[in-house]
């Protein structure tokens, strides 16, 4: 009979009724109080609904139940990282990495937390570690490059995100983010010009068209 709430649940989470959903794996655990997969569904549903915190008190059930669930580690890890403990957060990508040795996001998200966390030269292991599975990995290095940038290593950063612009070219976020990099290094000719192609690319994304007009007005 578990079992049937928690499919019926499944079937409302589709449908994104999460309430519903909640319901039928609240009834689910009444019956039968040992069914992970109940936990981590209604973990799932809470994390829909953006209540982070009784997502990770789910995630944790169905964790203490069945260790072996590396997407609980990585939901909850990622959780606790839409509530910035960050710390936390590295560590339960971690252990999904344990059980899925190339995970690839679990690499990309544990970067970020490091990140976030002030532990730069941990997150930009992960990042490296990424860019040896894959040198085509232009999220990776973007991540790289906003590290170095928050490490004050701007020219690292640029090397960095012109590799990330070689991949995507069209990707008016790698523009943008190098001529940051250049405008941090005084080269400001070279920022205007990426803010200019960044703009050209998304005319109506304002961060990047202010930045180029602003560069423009201080130069003249």
């Amino acid at each position: 009979a578990a079992d049937v709430y928690n499919n019926r649940g499944a079937v409302y989470a589709e449908l994104d009724q999460f309430q519903k959903a909640i319901g039928d794996y609240d009834e689910a655990i009444r019956i039968e109080p040992d069914l992970s997969d109940a936990y981590y569904n209604r973990a799932i549903a809470y994390g829909d609904l953006g209540d982070f915190g009784k997502a990770i008190e789910d995630y944790t059930a169905a964790l203490r139940l069945d260790a072996s669930n590396a997407d609980a580690y990585f939901n909850r890890g990622y959780s606790r990282y839409q509530l910035g403990q960050y710390k936390l957060a590295a560590s339960d990508f971690g252990d999904a990495i344990i059980l899925v040795p190339n995970d690839v996001e679990a690499y990309l998200n544990r970067g970020l937390a490091y990140r976030n966390d002030g532990q730069y030269d941990l997150a930009v292991v992960d990042f490296d570690y990424l860019l040896a599975l894959n040198p085509k990995d232009a999220a990776a290095y973007v991540e790289r490059g906003i590290t170095y940038d928050a490490m004050a290593l701007p020219d690292w950063a640029i090397e960095d995100f012109t590799q990330a612009i070689s991949i995507g070219p069209d990707n008016p976020k790698f523009h943008g983010l190098r001529g940051d990099a250049y405008l941090n290094l005084g080269q400001d000719e070279k920022a205007i010009q990426d803010y200019a192609e960044a703009t050209r690319l998304d005319p109506g994304n304002l961060r990047w068209n202010l930045r180029w007009l602003n560069q423009i007005n201080l130069g003249n």
